[in-house]
Order: C-alpha cells, then sequence, then structure tokens
C-alpha cells in the first residue's frame, strides 16, 4: 500500500482545501475516509491541536483526522483566534464517523488551547464518570459541548435513555455541560454518574456518510445569556440557553474533539 493511501482519516477535517466531486478516498488502519463534500481553510497552523494525533491527509488538508481506528485515544483541536461570545455567529462543518465508538463533539470553551478531557464515553471533552470513587474531574473547563455520540454508555453517562435506544440504535446528538455529572443508583446498587443530556437527537452517525451540521450562537445582552442551535442534514435539533458567565470569560475557544475507548472508530471533521 502506498504512503499517500495510508492517511489515519478519523475525525477529520477543519478547514482546507479540497477538490470537489472527486472520489480519491483516504486510507487507514480502520478503513478508509471517501472525500470531504466540500473545501475550506486548511486545519495546520489554524488549530492547536492536543492528544493522540493520527497522520493527516495531504490531499485534504481542511480535514483533520481525530481517531483512525485506534482503541483508547483522544484528541482535542482549538481554533488559535478566539471568538466573543457576546456577538452572534455561525459555522458549518461536516462529520464523518464509521465504527461502533465513541464520538465527536464540537466545544465552546474558556479553559484555554490545551484544554481536553477524557477519552472513551467522555469524548475527550468530559471528565470521568467510572471514576471508582465518583470523583467526577477532568472535564475541559468552562465549557458546552455539542456532542455526536456513537454508542449508547447505558450504564452511566446515557442511562436517561436506556428504555428508549440500545447500543445498536444510540446514536444521538445532544447539548452536554461538561462539568454537569449526576449520581444514580444503577442495577448494581452501586453508585453511578451519569451526564445530563439537553435536545437529544436521535439519528444514525456511523453509517460511513458526511453529514452537514449548522451551528448558530445568538447572545442576549439584556440577560446575559447566549443561545445554541444547531441544523444535522437540514434537521433542527433545537434551542439550548446558557448564561454567558458559564465560559468564564468573553473570549472563548471552539473547536472539536473525539475520542475511542474499548471500542474503535473513524472520525473525520471537515471545516467549510
Amino acid at each position: 500500500m502506498g504512503n499517500t493511501k495510508r492517511i489515519f482519516l478519523v475525525m477529520a477535517t477543519l478547514l482546507a482545501t479540497i477538490v470537489g466531486g472527486s472520489n480519491v478516498v483516504s486510507e487507514n488502519s480502520g478503513g478508509t475516509i471517501p472525500a470531504p463534500p466540500k473545501s475550506g481553510p486548511q486545519v495546520e497552523g489554524n488549530f492547536y491541536i492536543n492528544g493522540y494525533t493520527p497522520k493527516q491527509n495531504a490531499n485534504y488538508r481542511n480535514m483533520q483526522t481525530v481517531s483512525d481506528g485506534t482503541a483508547s485515544v483522544m484528541e482535542t483541536m482549538w481554533y488559535k483566534n478566539p471568538v466573543n461570545i457576546k456577538r452572534p455567529f455561525q459555522t458549518k462543518f461536516y462529520i464523518y464517523m464509521d465504527g461502533t465508538a465513541d464520538g465527536l463533539t464540537f466545544t465552546l470553551q474558556g479553559q484555554g488551547p490545551n484544554a481536553k478531557g477524557f477519552a472513551g464515553e467522555a469524548l475527550g471533552a468530559y471528565g470521568n464518570v467510572r471514576d471508582e470513587h465518583n470523583n467526577y474531574g477532568g472535564y475541559i473547563k468552562n465549557a458546552l459541548s455539542l456532542e455526536f455520540d456513537t454508542y449508547l454508555n447505558y450504564d452511566y453517562s446515557d442511562t436517561d435513555y436506556n428504555k428508549q435506544y440500545t447500543q445498536e440504535n444510540g446514536d444521538h446528538l445532544a447539548y452536554i455541560h461538561p462539568d454537569e455529572s449526576m449520581p444514580f443508583t444503577w442495577t448494581d446498587l452501586y453508585t453511578h454518574l451519569k451526564l445530563k443530556h439537553y435536545n437529544f437527537f436521535y439519528t444514525d452517525l456511523d453509517d460511513k456518510k458526511w453529514h452537514q451540521v449548522v451551528v448558530t450562537w445568538q447572545p442576549n445582552l439584556t440577560d446575559q445569556t447566549g443561545t445554541i442551535s444547531t441544523e444535522f442534514d437540514g434537521a433542527e435539533v433545537g434551542n439550548h440557553t446558557v448564561p454567558l458567565s458559564r465560559f468564564g470569560n468573553s473570549d472563548v475557544y471552539w473547536g472539536f474533539t473525539g475520542s475511542t475507548g474499548a471500542e474503535q472508530m473513524l472520525g473525520a471533521v471537515a471545516y467549510t
């Protein structure tokens, strides 16, 4: 196999130039990812990259690989120019996932350019819900995440939805506050931790297709809140409002996180 085809493309693409309509694919240890639907600015030099960094496809510079089929890894990437959350903005990107777990996020955060959480079901943004002492920590601080979760962790983080969905059909989007965990008693009678999901939106994510995402932020300076809204392939995911104080300051980093655990996936983001 030639080196140009061994491109570990998983959570790929935020900002780069792509040859639209090309049938060229990139291959990695977990499979292949098709060329992104649209071009955009390049990732390299524009983002702070933290954690596991797979080899990238030089042909598609707006595509960033976050997961290449390797288990128990995570990556975060933050655009180097923060946004002012007291001003409205909109961003468009594509996501691609192929595999069992765990998922990606789009995250706004005021912690800084080195911010990262745990791998596995934490998606690189949240804390360790499986801490043996239930001491939840290690999450990205001052943050709000939009998760693209391909695995329903029904015994911990996603337990509120285990009666409606299973691991096999539990792909979903939701807004998450990374600092917000809640205790509950599981069937083993021990206390577990779960994450609060806002606007739980069921859909098929790990279908080996690129999906368009449009995120809009609208601040309200009168009551010092901001509202995030999302379109996923044209469908409304819904709105979620948080106080501006959640982010700690007005200048906030935006970007993407992704991770795997015992299961694996290809995950990519293409920024347009």
